[in-house]
């Protein structure tokens, strides 16, 4: 992938699934990172309604970004649970680099990739002040 943004207080490349919702538990709504994921890809992690999504990142054909929505959380139970696969694989909208991709969702919804993700990435996680990394 280009444009690697490893200054980016949002970018936390060597955590993962399970450290990542560890400390997106404790932060307030709108709270995000975005970490490698098992399969070589990345995931954006945030906190919505009290509950820890992970969306994957794909490739599109053109080598940009698009998101590839897995949602899954951890339900009231403590279990693991997805929501269905976004049939199409990927969404229409796609971005050259992670930080133009973070830019864009800072100011408008991720509604339109998975209706129950009506929410802006609002807190990187290095800016939680709960958060020492």
């Amino acid at each position: 992938f280009l444009g690697l943004p490893t200054d980016e207080p949002w970018y936390l490349p060597t955590i993962n699934r399970e450290m990542a919702h560890k400390l997106l538990k404790i932060c307030v709504e709108g709270t995000f990172l975005i970490r490698t994921s098992s399969n070589g890809l990345y995931a954006l992690t945030l906190v919505h309604n009290g509950i820890i999504y992970d969306c994957r990142i794909g490739r599109d054909p053109t080598q940009n970004y698009a998101f590839r929505f897995v949602a899954s959380y951890i339900d009231n139970n403590g279990q693991p649970t997805t929501m269905n696969d976004n049939s199409s694989g990927y969404c229409d909208r796609s971005f050259y680099s992670l930080k133009e991709l973070v830019d864009f969702y800072t100011k408008n919804s991720l509604a339109e990739n998975n209706p129950e993700l009506n929410i802006c990435l609002t807190v990187p996680i290095k800016m939680h002040v709960n958060i020492k990394i």
